[in-house]
């Protein structure tokens, strides 16, 4: 599963929703969405899904399509549920549990600034790539 916060919408792999026991509402073939590289997916439909963290389960209206991972979360899922993602740790945290992310914290130890070449103010919920460098200075 990704945690993806500038998602708009939850997705399901197309696979695994027709391989569970959800009722899919089909979307006509001209439906889409367009993802942070401006590539365009096609939506097969939407289900109404439950998410299981520890022993809590949660319900969330998600859209059907032919994605890589699993499922991607957005951002409004992780607020409307109280989630607060915790980067330092990589942890999730809810109410009731704290939920690991990235799987082992190891593999991301190594830490680099990395400077924008320009400034740049983004408004809320905008997606934009940034080209930036290495800093020299790996301490910060």
């Amino acid at each position: 599963m990704v945690v993806d916060t500038g998602a708009n919408v939850p997705i399901i792999r197309k696979d695994l929703a027709q391989n569970s026991k959800l009722s899919i509402i089909w979307t006509p073939t001209c439906v889409s969405l367009q993802t942070v590289t401006g590539d365009k997916i096609q939506v097969h439909g939407k289900a109404n899904v439950t998410l299981r963290f520890g022993n809590i389960d949660y319900h969330h209206t998600a859209y059907i399509a032919d994605i890589t991972d699993p499922c991607i979360l957005e951002l409004d899922f992780l607020k409307n549920n109280n989630f607060k993602l915790d980067f330092e740790n990589s942890n999730m945290h809810s109410k009731f549990e704290d939920i690991t992310l990235f799987g082992l914290q190891s593999q991301f130890e190594s830490k680099q600034k990395i400077i924008a070449k320009t400034k740049l103010s983004l408004s809320p919920r905008t997606e934009c790539i940034i080209p930036g460098l290495v800093a020299e200075n790996r301490k910060f």
